[in-house]
Order: structure tokens, then C-alpha cells, then sequence
């Protein structure tokens, strides 16, 4: 019975030294997680009742408020809210296409570089000025970084540039 009693001791203390390492090493470079409140930038499409920015389109450029849990860095946190996010019966994202994925985001000296696999969608010329919106109204919101949006490896604005001129 002794016995019994020293091994489920033992067991119970590798358990708690377990869940200590876990917990530890999960926390990203020792730093602390942290929740916060920021902006995605979604598209109410012309004619729709929604308060908002105006675009060229027509479209209707809205914010959407998110507070979620930061565990590397806020421009990372609301890159990874804006490309999960899904279409609502008003707001839609236009953040979306074959293999899109946010891939990186890195931030040194107050620059962010976000990287971008994939293809995004674009049907006609008011996609590209859609999804343009949608990533650089949510980045502008974070004042002391500049942000640098880069599509497998090439800057977002050639990238587009490029999709734009299909439409001509």
C-alpha cells in the first residue's frame, strides 16, 4: 500500500513539472500574452445601408471590432482576424482566393513585413481596390509601424497593379 501511495506522488509531481514545462514554452519567447481591442476593415458593397468610408467603387469601407488574445505582435493578431474572417448578410471579405494564406509577419524597428501566399480572388477592377482597403485600413491603425504587405515574395502593389491592368 506504501508503495502505491509513493508511486501516484511520483506520478501527480511529473504531471505538475510537465504542465509547468508546457505551459512555459508555449508562452512565445517568454513574452506574455495579452488582450487587446483593434479594427478589421470589411466591405459593405455599394447601396448597403452600413456607416463608413466610400471608395471608388462606391463600396463601403467599415470597421469591425475585435478583442483577441496577442500573443507576438497586434499587426500579426488582426492580419490573422481579417483573413479568418467571414462574410456577415452586409459585410463582406474580400480577403480571400485560391491557397491565400497569411504566411509571416515580421516586425523589426517599426516595420512590419507581412507576407502573403497564395492568389487572391479578383472578379472585376473594384476587387482589387476592395482588398487594398481591407489591408491597409486595417495596418494604418497601428501608428508606429510601417507596413509592408508582400504576395508570394512580391510587393501587394505590383501585385495588384498587375490584377488591375486585366481589367483595362
Amino acid at each position: 500500500m506504501k508503495r502505491f501511495f509513493n508511486v501516484v506522488i511520483l506520478i501527480a509531481v511529473i504531471g505538475g513539472l510537465a504542465y509547468f514545462v508546457w505551459h512555459r514554452c508555449n508562452r512565445k519567447n517568454g513574452t506574455e500574452t495579452k488582450e487587446t481591442t483593434f479594427n478589421i476593415f470589411l466591405i459593405a458593397n455599394a447601396g448597403t445601408n452600413v456607416e463608413g468610408e466610400k471608395t471608388i467603387c462606391d463600396d463601403i469601407v467599415t470597421p469591425v471590432s475585435k478583442t483577441v488574445i496577442v500573443e507576438k505582435s497586434e499587426i500579426e493578431a488582426a492580419m490573422n482576424e481579417l483573413f479568418a474572417q467571414r462574410d456577415t448578410l452586409q459585410l463582406h471579405n474580400y480577403i480571400q482566393g485560391p491557397g491565400l494564406l497569411l504566411f509571416n509577419v515580421s516586425v523589426a524597428d517599426n516595420v512590419a513585413d507581412v507576407y502573403i501566399t497564395g492568389d487572391f480572388r479578383i472578379q472585376i477592377k473594384c476587387d482589387v481596390d476592395r482588398i487594398r482597403h481591407q489591408l491597409y485600413d486595417t495596418a494604418k491603425q497601428f501608428k508606429d509601424l510601417q507596413v509592408k504587405f508582400y504576395i508570394n515574395n512580391e510587393p501587394l502593389d505590383n501585385y495588384l497593379a498587375i490584377a488591375e491592368k486585366g481589367f483595362q
